[in-house]
């Protein structure tokens, strides 16, 4: 190359274009699955999530977030089928799936759905067979008397007249 050709030369190219796949990772539920058309994909792809809930059960919450937790846009389709954009980054698919007929709603923020008690508390707040410490506080690693065991005993047997 001369010297004087610095001003005219381009370094060829492939044409080529190059696209960055991103893992879609969904989370293991209990009481139902969720299945996901793509372990990876590019941004802007479509990614179908399928949720099927156990016999007794209906979806609760479905959520898609990316790496930075922001939640990203579901499209329902029906039929436990949803669908979404993929972001330039992974994603992660959560699913929560609730007894068929149940609220579902969690009021307490010391039990999470990730707590091998959850179902149990909810259960227990829905029905009435107990309320927590507090509206928002259950304190599920407090110490419970004998007489607030033989109170849940007795409203979860209807709160039979003695």
């Amino acid at each position: 190359m001369n010297p004087e050709d610095l001003n005219t030369y381009r370094p060829s190219s492939s044409g080529g274009s190059s696209s960055s796949n991103y893992s879609v990772t969904a989370n293991t539920a209990s009481n139902g699955s969720v299945t996901v058309s793509k372990k990876y994909a590019s941004k802007g792809a479509t990614v179908k999530v399928t949720t099927k809930p156990d016999t007794g059960y209906e979806l609760d919450k479905l959520t898609v977030t990316d790496k930075d937790g922001k939640e990203i846009k579901l499209t329902n389709k029906g039929s436990g089928e949803f669908t979404f954009e993929m972001p330039a980054s992974k994603v992660t698919v959560k699913a929560t799936f609730k007894k068929a007929g149940e609220s579902g709603k969690n009021p307490f923020t010391d039990v999470s759905s990730q707590d091998y008690f959850y179902d149990a508390v909810l259960w227990a707040a829905e029905k009435g067979v107990t309320s927590g410490v507090t509206d928002t506080l259950f304190a599920p690693n407090a110490s419970c008397t004998r007489a607030q065991m033989v109170t849940f005993l007795w409203r979860a047997n209807g709160s039979p007249v003695v």
